[in-house]
C-alpha cells in the first residue's frame, strides 16, 4: 500500500520497506516516505536495511546508491537534523516512529558499457559517454579521491564517442549523424552561470531565456548549477547531478551520412575530426571541423571502411600530423604543413594492411627534443590481432600541392604479440598503456638505443611489457579507452595518472608507480 509504480523488493527489519518504481522508497502502512530522487529518476530497484534498522540502501535506474539515515525522536517527541533543529518541519513526533534525513552525497556510476572517455586539457577533469545514454564528468574536487562532479547531457540515443576541445567545450557523437557541441562558460545578463533544462520530449539541453522555464524548474525541484562545477560539489548528491549540472548545446554539426563512430581534437583546440561507420569509402570520409566557425573546413577520402581510431599531433615545427587507422586495415597518416589553411590536408604516408587484423587505436607518441633523429615522429598501432606495432613516420621534402605518397615514410620498427585483443592503446613519452579485450590493462616501454658509432641515426628498438593489473582489478569486459591525464590531475605526480573505462561499466583510475 502507498506505492504508485511497480515495486522492486521488499526488505525487512522491524519495520517493512521496499523500493517502488514511482520514484520512493517507503515503509509498510507509510510510516515515512524516505526517498523522492526527482523528475529525471525512474525509480528505485532495490533496497537493503543497515543491520541495526538506522539507515536504508537502494540502487537506482541512474546507477547510483542513496543511504537514508535514520534520526530518532527526543524526550520531547522532536526529530532533529544533522544541524539540530527541527528536521524537515515535522515539529512534534510520535516518540516511537523514526524519521530519516534526506539522501546525501551517494555513490554514483555509469549503467552500461562505458565507449569512450576525453581528459579534459588542464588533466582536472574526465569525461566518459556510454551506451546508458549519459555523458559523465570526474573529478577530485578535494584531492582524496576521484567521483562523479557533473553530468552535462542526457541522451535518447546511445553515445559512441566523446572529445574535449578547451576545458570549458566538448563535442559528442551518438547512434545519429549530428555531432553536438557543448559550452560550460555561458554567462547571463548578471554574469551568473545560464540555466539548463532537458525538455521532456527534447535531446537537445535548452537555456532559460529571461528566466523563462524557470518555475518549472522550480516545480521539478531544479535550481541553477552556478560557480564552477568541478570545486564547488565535494559534496553533490544525485539529485543534483541529474537535474543542476547540465551543459548548455551550443552547436549542431551536420555533415555525415551514417552514425557517429569517433572523434578527436586537436591538442590545441583548432579543429575536430569525426568519423562515421561507414561500407564504402564516401561514407568512410573523415570530416575535419573549424572550432572557431564551427563549420566543414575539410574532407579527407583514404579508407574504405569505418575509421575506427584518430590521432592528432600538433609539432613544434608547425606541422600538424593527424594518424587514422580502420576497419579497412589500413593505416593513413594526414598533414598539414605549416602555414597551411586548416582546410589543407593531405595524405602524407598510406600502409595498406598494417596488421592482420582490424586495426582498433593509434596513439601519437611527443617527439623528444634530444631524439638521434630529426624530425622524426612516431606513432604507435593495436589491432585484433593482439599485437601493438610502432611505426616512424619520416618527413618528406616539401614537394608542392600534390607531392605524393612516398612509400618509405612510414616504417615499421617494432611489434609485440599481446595475450587478447588490444582495443586502444595511450603513450606518455615512452611509457604505452594497452586496454584489451579481456578487461586487462598493461604497461609497456619504448626502448631505443642508438647501435652505430658514425651513424646516430641507426637505432635497435623494441616494445617491453612492463606489467599487466591482476585479475582481481581487471575491468570484467572488453577496455574500450585509456587515457594518460594530461597534467596528472588534482594529485599531483603528474607523469602516471592513467584512466580507463570498458564494456563493464566501469570508470577505472591508475596511478603507475
Amino acid at each position: 500500500a502507498g506505492e504508485d509504480g511497480e515495486v522492486g523488493e521488499v526488505g525487512e527489519v522491524d519495520e517493512l520497506g521496499n523500493a517502488s518504481g514511482d520514484q520512493g522508497g517507503s515503509l509498510w502502512q507509510s510510516v515515512s516516505v524516505v526517498g523522492d530522487a526527482g523528475v529525471n529518476h525512474l525509480g528505485f530497484y532495490t533496497c537493503a536495511w543497515r543491520p541495526d534498522g538506522l539507515a536504508i540502501a537502494t540502487h537506482g535506474h541512474s546507477g547510483a546508491l542513496h543511504v537514508w539515515n535514520a534520526v530518532l525522536p527526543d524526550s520531547r517527541g522532536r526529530c532533529l537534523g544533522e544541524d539540530g533543529e527541527t528536521d524537515d518541519g515535522r515539529g512534534e513526533s510520535d516518540a516511537n516512529l523514526v524519521h530519516f534525513l534526506p539522501s546525501g552525497p551517494c555513490c554514483c556510476g555509469h549503467t552500461g558499457p562505458v565507449v569512450d572517455s576525453s581528459w579534459s586539457p588542464d588533466g582536472s577533469t574526465l569525461c566518459t559517454v556510454s551506451a546508458d545514454q549519459t555523458c559523465r564528468l570526474w573529478g577530485n574536487p578535494d584531492g582524496r579521491c576521484w567521483r562523479e562532479v557533473g553530468r552535462p547531457q542526457v541522451h535518447g540515443h546511445d553515445f559512441s564517442c566523446v572529445t574535449f576541445v578547451s576545458n570549458d567545450v566538448y563535442v559528442s557523437g551518438s547512434e545519429e549523424k549530428v555531432l553536438r557541441v557543448f559550452e560550460n562558460s555561458l554567462t547571463d545578463e548578471r554574469g551568473a552561470r545560464v540555466r539548463v533544462k532537458l525538455p521532456a520530449l527534447g535531446l537537445s539541453n535548452v537555456v532559460c531565456q529571461d528566466g523563462a522555464g524557470t518555475e518549472e524548474m522550480e516545480k521539478e525541484g531544479a535550481t541553477s548549477a552556478e560557480g564552477d562545477f568541478n570545486n564547488a560539489h565535494a559534496s553533490i548528491t544525485e539529485e543534483d547531478l541529474s537535474q543542476n549540472t547540465l551543459w548548455p548545446e551550443i552547436r549542431k554539426l551536420y555533415g555525415h551520412g551514417n552514425d557517429l563512430h569517433r572523434v578527436t581534437a586537436d591538442p590545441k583546440g583548432r579543429f575536430v575530426a569525426s568519423s562515421s561507420r561507414a561500407q564504402e569509402p564516401l561514407s568512410a570520409a573523415i570530416i575535419v571541423w573549424d572550432t572557431e566557425t564551427w563549420t566543414e573546413v575539410a574532407r579527407c577520402a583514404g579508407h574504405d571502411l569505418t575509421v575506427t581510431c584518430m590521432d592528432c599531433m600538433a609539432r613544434d615545427d608547425g606541422i600538424d600530423l593527424l594518424a587514422t587507422v580502420g576497419r579497412d586495415r589500413k593505416l593513413v597518416v594526414w598533414e598539414r604543413r605549416k602555414d597551411a589553411s586548416i582546410s589543407n590536408w593531405r595524405i602524407r604516408a598510406s600502409k595498406s594492411k598494417a596488421h592482420a587484423r582490424v586495426i582498433w587505436g593509434c596513439a601519437w607518441v611527443k617527439e623528444e627534443e634530444d631524439s638521434p633523429v630529426s624530425r622524426r615522429s612516431t606513432l604507435i598501432t593495436s589491432a585484433r590481432d593482439g599485437t601493438i606495432s610502432a611505426w616512424d613516420v619520416l618527413d618528406v621534402p616539401d614537394g608542392g600541392e600534390n607531392p605524393g605518397i612516398h612509400e618509405d615514410v612510414l616504417v615499421k620498427k617494432a611489434e609485440i604479440k599481446m595475450a587478447s585483443s588490444v582495443m586502444t592503446v595511450a603513450t606518455r613519452g615512452p611509457l604505452i598503456a594497452a586496454g584489451l579485450e579481456s578487461g586487462h590493462v598493461a604497461i609497456l616501454a619504448l626502448r631505443e638505443e642508438s647501435r652505430g658509432e658514425c651513424d646516430p641515426t641507426r637505432l635497435v628498438c623494441e616494445l617491453e611489457l612492463l606489467c599487466t593489473c591482476g585479475e582481481e582489478v581487471r575491468h570484467a569486459g572488453a577496455v574500450r579507452r585509456v587515457d594518460f591525464c594530461p597534467n596528472g590531475g588534482a594529485e599531483g605526480n603528474r607523469a602516471t595518472l592513467l584512466s580507463s573505462v570498458g564494456d563493464d561499466g566501469a570508470v577505472k583510475f591508475w596511478r603507475i608507480p
